[in-house]
């Protein structure tokens, strides 16, 4: 029993990062406010020649704007997710650091102590 602290800490390190990755996974595919890609790159734009033109072009660009805040907000809730993800990753590897199991060096290596024990 010579390595199992490196073996614990390895476990429990991928364990909470396969799970971050999978609730990321689930929420992004349950997201009701998902918007469906769009293979157009955008709206060709042409000189109106009458008002009507002009206002039917106006409908098109505002549905555009609102097409691409949605977005905006989808993203932005995926980053709060990605944030808290990380925030509970540095919680375990602070939590591994001050019980001695890893120690993180000044330039960002993880190090696993070995076991000592009989």
């Amino acid at each position: 029993m010579k390595g199992w602290r490196p073996w614990l800490a390895a476990t429990v390190i991928t364990g909470t990062v396969a799970c971050g990755m999978l609730a990321v996974g689930v929420a992004a595919a349950v997201n009701p406010n998902g918007v469906a890609p769009s293979d157009t790159p955008g709206v060709a734009m042409q000189v109106s020649q009458s008002p009507a033109d002009a206002q039917t072009q106006l409908a098109q660009l505002q549905g555009l704007v609102q097409q691409y805040q949605a977005r905006e907000a989808q993203y932005q809730a995926q980053l709060a997710q990605a944030q808290a993800a990380a925030n509970g990753y540095e919680q375990v590897l602070l939590a591994l650091q001050q019980s001695g199991v890893i120690r993180i060096t000044a330039d960002g290596q993880i190090l696993i102590r070995g076991g000592g024990g009989g």
